[in-house]
């Protein structure tokens, strides 16, 4: 009978650990890369809104120079009644999902 007591750590156990330990980093690493993306979609998101809204308050006076680089915009004019135009403005950031806003401009 061998009572051999075995003091220390096995070369296997601390393998799994590292094995363990580098796939829980990876793990954070990827979730880190995700939240990024998410923060710079919703920030784009963020900034189209205000920029459409920038737009049609200063309409017709818009500088097609306010908008980024890489982004897109539209501006469309639709007569509505005798003295009204509504103004609609597309804004499609390089990430996000386009916003659009409309505003009625009436003649008094």
């Amino acid at each position: 009978m061998n009572n051999h007591k075995q003091n220390g750590i096995a070369l296997f156990e601390v393998l799994i650990t590292i094995v363990i330990l580098s796939i829980s980093l990876l793990s954070l690493v990827k979730l880190q890369t995700v939240l990024v993306t998410h923060l710079e979609r919703t920030t784009q998101q963020l900034n189209a809104q205000h920029l459409a809204f920038q737009i049609l308050e200063i309409y017709p006076q818009f500088l097609p120079e306010m908008v980024p680089t890489g982004w897109q915009y539209q501006i469309h004019t639709t007569q509505a009644e005798q003295n009204c135009m509504i103004i609609k403005v597309i804004v499609q950031p390089p990430l996000g999902k386009q916003v659009t806003q409309e505003r009625w401009f009436c003649k008094t």
